[in-house]
């Protein structure tokens, strides 16, 4: 605070003028909010307490596959004269209303007008809390806004997830908490309805006339992202067994043709080589029904050019986890009736149907059908059901991975940024409608990939690692649609 208003910190880039907020990488093991209160430190030399929860977010550059990155709030409560990156930036205090005037970035301006317009403009100090340190001899310091011993307020950290770069914008408000810290209520509402992000890093649901309310569905949280076993760094999909209760099935999209075990904490349980199999693009994997009690779906589908000649599905027993080796695969061949097309989701009724989505990168985004009776080695013409967005969805709309419920009633779509809930019934009837949305940007995923229904509601969330030596993660949510 000065003078009663809230300032927010901003920094030059490295060696060169032009006014930013801290950047830097992600840290798997620190976690997003953790990872930019570091580098508030490093790159701003400033300390304080970060909240768990984005308060906002922006893509860095504007484009639509420029880095999302997320915004939290840090409360200053020290500021140092000496830094590890002091040498190389200037930093200066302005105030929050013209804050925004000062950057380039036409989406970091927006985050700094919405801060704004959400931080008082007024507000004396909480009982209790001490001004920060002051900076003495703090020679770097513009002489255009020397610190002071009164200063005290909130960062804005701000993290790149999808190129694992990370922005710091820095704000200061006296005795203010992050709204929301630490809540693990993810809400739904309807997909194509009015959505507004929350500032405490939930979804604001709003109802619409033909879509459902909030209240239809509401997932919790119940396991933050973890790492997956460290071979696993793409995990495209992932699938809850039926034979082995608590064994979770995931694959990389490249490579050896193997599968992954590992239990509902990310530990690795075993791994499994696919026999008779190849890998040119495998996307997603589902658990179904077969002749011998149930069996694993593995689709090799993806084809980003699209140009592939026919995708695969391999069908296998489910092995346990132990196993070296699966039974030998049957293989399940098919052409698209409309030309090739980029497919990264697959999902499989307890009818035995098996079920493609297309990705909406090279085409639309439309459900296709293997048609029945289901040939082994021969090659089939899918059958198109219903298109569901058209072509030229942008990068976060495009789907990554699918699943049906066990019940078969519910049909899970994720995005990079979200998972739509729709009806079986309807989607198979050609009736897209408003599905329930379910905002999973909190979870600070670096690049969201697959999502699998296991039992009781549970919901399964896998994202690739952000790097080639990075393993991926697994999420968990709890969550129960409505009737």
């Amino acid at each position: 605070m000065r003078d009663g208003a809230v300032e927010v910190l901003l920094i030059t880039r490295r060696g060169r003028d032009g006014w930013i907020i801290p950047k830097g990488k992600a840290s798997r093991a620190l976690g997003p909010s953790e990872s930019a209160r570091r580098e508030a430190l490093e790159e701003a030399g400033v300390e304080g307490e970060v909240g768990t929860a984005p308060f906002d977010e922006y893509r860095h550059g504007g484009g639509e596959d420029d880095p999302s990155v997320h915004v939290f709030l840090l409360r200053v409560t020290r500021e140092l004269a000496s830094w590890p990156e002091a040498r190389a930036r200037k930093r200066m205090w302005v105030r929050i209303q013209d804050a925004a005037s000062h950057v380039d970035d036409p989406g970091l301006a927006r985050v700094l007008s919405a801060a704004a317009a959400y931080l008082p403009s007024q507000h004396r100090p909480a009982p209790g809390i001490e001004p920060p340190a002051r900076s003495d001899g703090a020679s770097r310091q513009p002489a255009w806004r020397a610190l002071t011993p009164v200063r005290l307020g909130l960062v804005l950290l701000a993290l790149g997830v999808a190129a694992l770069a990370a922005f710091a914008l820095v704000s200061r408000q006296n005795g203010r908490r992050t709204a929301g810290a630490g809540r693990n209520v993810v809400r739904a509402a309807g997909a194509s309805g009015a959505e507004k992000g929350g500032r405490d890093g939930t979804s604001a649901a709003v109802q619409t006339a033909a879509g459902p309310a909030s209240s239809d569905s509401i997932c919790r949280v119940q396991q933050a992202p973890v790492a997956l076993p460290r071979r696993l760094t793409e995990a495209s999909g992932i699938a809850a067994g039926l034979r082995s209760p608590g064994v979770l099935w995931s694959h990389n999209d490249s490579g050896q043709p193997v599968l992954y075990a590992f239990s509902a904490d990310g530990s690795p349980l075993g791994v499994v080589r696919v026999a008779g199999a190849r890998q040119e693009n495998w996307e997603d994997i589902a658990a179904g029904p077969c002749a011998s009690g149930s069996c694993l779906y593995v689709a090799d589908i993806g084809d980003n050019a699209a140009s592939r000649a026919n995708i695969t599905v391999y069908r296998v027993p489910e092995p346990a986890p132990t196993d070296r080796e699966t039974r030998p695969a049957e293989a399940f061949h098919a052409t698209y009736p409309d030309g090739p097309q980029d497919a990264e989701a697959l999902f499989v009724l307890p009818d035995g149907g098996i079920y493609v989505v297309t990705k909406g990168e090279t085409g639309p985004i439309a459900l296709y059908r293997f048609p029945q009776p289901l040939r082994a080695g021969a090659s089939a013409r899918l059958e198109r059901i219903v298109e569901l967005r058209g072509a030229g969805t942008r990068r976060p709309e495009r789907i990554t991975g699918a699943s049906a419920s066990a019940d078969g009633r519910w049909i899970a779509l994720r995005t990079l940024d979200a998972v739509d809930l729709y009806r079986t019934a309807d989607l198979l009837r050609g009736r897209v409608g408003n599905p329930i949305r379910v905002d999973v940007r909190p979870l600070g995923e670096a690049q969201g990939e697959g999502v699998g229904w296991g039992p009781a509601g549970t919901l399964y969330l896998t994202s690739e690692g952000g790097g080639k030596h990075v393993p991926g993660t697994l999420a968990r949510l709890s969550c129960t649609p409505g009737l």
